[in-house]
C-alpha cells in the first residue's frame, strides 16, 4: 500500500535519520511497527541500534465488503465464482463489533472450498482482510492470483490485513480453504471481508 524512503540500508551510528512513509494511490498512512510503534510520520529517529521498521497502509475505501445489499446470491454471478464441495457464504455479525464477512463452506475431510474474483484493474496495490481458526499444520487458508500462490495460513489467527501486488490488466484472485483427511479444530473456517483492488 506504500513505500518507504531512505530504503533499508545501514546508516552510521549517531547519525539522526528521518523516514517518510508514503502511501500508494487510494490508501492512507496508518501507523509504523516494529521497533517503533507510532503515527508519527516523517518519522525522525537517532541511530544508536538496529531497527526493523514496517509502514502500515490501508485502503481509503473497500472495493467489496459484503454488509447488505450484497447477497449471497452475487458469489454466484461475475465478477464472483464458487466451486468445491461447498461455496463460500455471507456470514451476519455476530456481535455488535464485526460486520457481515464471507465464510468458506462447511466442507469434510479431503475437501475445499474456493471462492474466485476476476477483476481488470490498473497495477497497484490490492489487500484483504482474513480471519482463520482451523487444524493448525494441517488445515489451510491459500491466497492465489492468476493461479500462482502468494501466501498460505494455518491455525488460529485474529482478523488481520493481507496486502499484495497487481498487474494492470485482467486478474484472477483466488482464496480456497483446503482440509487434510482427518480431524478437525476450531470453527474450521476461513473469514473474508474489505477487499480492495486497484
Amino acid at each position: 500500500g506504500g513505500s518507504v524512503t531512505p530504503p533499508s540500508g545501514s546508516y552510521p551510528q549517531g547519525l539522526l535519520k528521518t523516514f517518510v512513509a508514503t502511501p500508494d494511490r487510494d490508501f492512507v498512512f496508518v501507523r509504523w511497527e516494529g521497533t517503533t510503534n507510532t503515527t508519527s510520520n516523517p518519522l525522525t529517529l537517532l541511530v544508536d541500534r538496529d531497527y526493523t521498521l514496517t509502514p502500515v497502509f490501508r485502503p481509503l475505501l473497500y472495493t467489496f465488503s459484503f454488509a447488505p445489499p450484497f447477497a449471497a446470491s452475487n458469489l454466484m454471478t461475475p465478477p464472483w465464482a464458487v466451486s468445491g464441495s461447498q461455496p463460500w457464504r455471507i456470514q451476519p455479525p455476530i456481535s455488535a463489533n464485526e460486520s457481515h464477512v464471507l465464510r468458506s463452506g462447511s466442507i469434510g475431510s479431503g475437501q475445499h472450498s474456493t471462492l474466485e474474483l476476476l477483476v481488470t484493474t490498473r497495477e497497484g496495490s490490492g489487500s484483504f482482510d482474513f480471519r482463520l481458526s482451523s487444524e493448525e499444520n494441517w488445515d489451510f487458508l491459500e491466497f492465489y492470483v492468476n493461479g500462482i500462490r502468494r501466501q498460505r495460513w494455518t491455525g488460529e489467527l485474529p482478523w488481520q490485513s493481507y496486502p499484495f501486488r497487481l498487474s494492470a490488466g485482467e486478474n484472477r484472485l483466488t482464496w480456497r480453504y483446503v482440509k487434510d483427511n482427518s480431524f478437525t479444530s476450531g470453527l474450521d473456517a476461513a473469514f473474508i471481508d474489505n477487499v480492495y483492488v486497484p
